[in-house]
């Protein structure tokens, strides 16, 4: 994790959904979004060349499965947490993402409160597990 803030790249395709995860994580003063992509062909690059403490990750994009890419960002960037947020509820994907690396699984309709804890979590090194994983991040 960088000395002052958690960094954080934002790869999902909906630029809404992009900007409204930024503007909600830029009230926080120990977090910044210093990278975004709207594609695996624009994340991997992306990665490689820059760090970053946590990358949120949707499962559907335009030019490849979020899991897949999850497996190539794991190989570029294992020291970087990755959080899996997608439309789809946790029993669906979560333990497939988390099996392939990821260090958590949040659906879209969780509240910023917990995609917030979540990311601190992850990048101070915890993981968030489902089913459960709503519950361990309430406060």
């Amino acid at each position: 994790m960088s000395a002052s803030r958690i960094t954080v790249c934002l790869i999902d395709d909906h630029s809404v959904v992009r900007n409204g995860i930024r503007l909600m994580l830029s009230t926080e003063s120990d977090i910044e979004v210093t990278g975004e992509a709207r594609s695996a062909g624009e994340a991997i690059p992306l990665i490689q060349m820059r760090g970053f403490d946590v990358a949120i990750l949707d499962i559907e994009l335009p030019d490849n499965n979020g899991l897949n890419l999850l497996k190539v960002l794991r190989k570029e960037r294992p020291e970087m947490a990755i959080l899996m947020f997608s439309m789809h509820s946790e029993d669906v994907y979560a333990e497939r993402a988390l099996r392939n690396g990821a260090s958590g699984y949040l659906a879209k309709d969780c509240s910023i409160d917990t995609l917030v804890s979540a990311v601190r979590k992850i990048a101070g090194g915890g993981s968030i597990s489902a089913p459960i994983s709503r519950k361990s991040l309430q406060m």
